[in-house]
């Protein structure tokens, strides 16, 4: 896979794998800065509703990262 995208990049391969590098670098950093957040808004059992992509765009005016948590997550449970 590697070979055929330096191929299909042809000179431009080095640029796209420093892009790439600079993108992994940002979640990395997401990733820390998330730890510590609070969340922010709660999704339900009824998913993204019209109210709530307002309010998250409206978090994401004021913030960076928005930390978000999924209520229905508890009813679903987890598979061992």
């Amino acid at each position: 896979m590697h070979l055929f995208l330096i191929l299909a990049l042809g000179p431009d391969w080095r640029r796209f794998r420093a892009m790439v590098s600079v993108i992994n670098d940002h979640i990395r950093a997401f990733k820390a800065q998330a730890q510590r957040l609070k969340a922010t808004l709660k999704i339900g059992k009824e998913g993204f509703t019209p109210p709530l992509l307002v309010a998250l765009d409206d978090a994401l005016k004021q913030h960076e990262l928005v930390k978000m948590r999924f209520d229905g997550s508890k009813e679903l449970g987890r598979k061992t």
